[in-house]
């Protein structure tokens, strides 16, 4: 698995799919053992040593390059006999209005690491970022936003915090509540989804479940559910309620991932959509993507088909399976 990792990293680093988060903290993972280091500094010596080989062929590939090295490095048992081959170069495919990226967008926002929180900045004018948290909790980030989760949660308590504006969609765990922190109050929930707007007036929009608002520099504790909408300010806190919250799915024109595990992604897909994707096989499942694509289901499996080269499989009950092409 390690072998994986680090094959699969050396590869968008070389290709400058890297952003500089990124590339810290892989420099510092591959430094914990002297095998990791070797193996590094081997796969980067053999890219250099064909580019130079064979950038002045006419008919040279980068991706064909790539696919020879792995297929190199397998025979020497440096790699596992079934590692898949990653392209050196990303592609974009267009289909049905939609785009695929299959790198990672730094100008779209990034990913900031240390031991143990990691935050999201999505940039002003952007996507919306989807994220899946270590509990499964789906967050997405809107445009100008921040957010910043721990790596793993510990104790009783899962602890998050918001600048801007996001959609939850919280993972239920009576046993453990989802915290999250803003700059005017405390939002506290066991399994719900909701929307919350911290820039400017604090405003929670809460689509299904119950959730309480303990707002800064007040008493007050709000209980809000499904149609409720809290507002606070520096004159008033008030709740009311409103006959139609919008969802996430229909809150957003284009769904974006980062480097996201395939389950993960296609979890947020039959959530919001209500549809019964499949994925078959635990490779293509733990495999991490990154995608963004226009808001339409009808299109969202062809995409992913043509882009990841899956084969369909439709069966009479509804469920759509995506396997890979033998």
């Amino acid at each position: 698995m390690t072998t994986n990792y680090i094959y699969r990293k050396t590869a968008k680093m070389l290709s400058n799919e890297m952003n500089f988060a990124e590339k810290i903290a892989f420099k510092l993972f591959i430094r914990f053992s002297k095998k990791q280091t070797t193996l590094h500094r081997q796969i980067t010596k053999d890219w250099k040593m064909m580019l130079m080989s064979k950038q002045n062929q006419p008919n040279f590939n980068e991706n064909t390059a790539w696919e020879s090295m792995a297929k190199r490095l397998t025979n020497e048992e440096l790699l596992p006999k079934k590692q898949p081959v990653l392209h050196a170069w990303t592609q974009y495919v267009k289909y049905a209005a939609a785009i695929v990226i299959i790198a990672i967008s730094t100008s779209a926002g990034y990913f900031y690491f240390n031991p143990k929180i990691v935050t999201i900045t999505n940039e002003v004018g952007k996507n919306t970022i989807i994220k899946t948290l270590p509990d499964g909790t789906n967050i997405f980030l809107a445009q100008g936003s921040s957010f910043s989760y721990p790596v793993k949660f510990r104790g009783n308590r899962r602890n998050v915090k918001l600048n801007g504006e996001a959609f939850f969609e919280v993972a239920k765990n009576p046993k453990k509540p989802f915290i999250v922190e803003t700059n005017k109050a405390t939002v506290r929930v066991l399994g719900t989804s909701f929307n919350l707007k911290t820039n400017g007036n604090f405003e929670l929009e809460v689509v299904e479940g119950k959730v309480g608002v303990d707002v800064k520099n007040s008493n007050r504790t709000i209980i809000a559910l499904a149609g409720d909408k809290v507002i606070a300010s520096r004159e008033i806190v008030q709740k009311v309620k409103l006959s139609n919250i919008p969802t996430a799915i229909q809150r957003v024109k284009r769904l974006q991932f980062q480097d996201e595990m395939f389950q993960n992604i296609i979890n947020v897909i039959n959530r919001n959509y209500g549809s019964n994707i499949v994925l078959a096989g635990e490779d293509l499942k733990q495999r991490r993507i990154s995608v963004t694509f226009e808001n339409e289901l009808s299109s969202i499996v062809s995409i992913l088909s043509v882009s990841f080269n899956l084969q369909i499989t439709r069966n009479n009950d509804g469920t759509v399976i995506l396997s890979e092409k033998k």
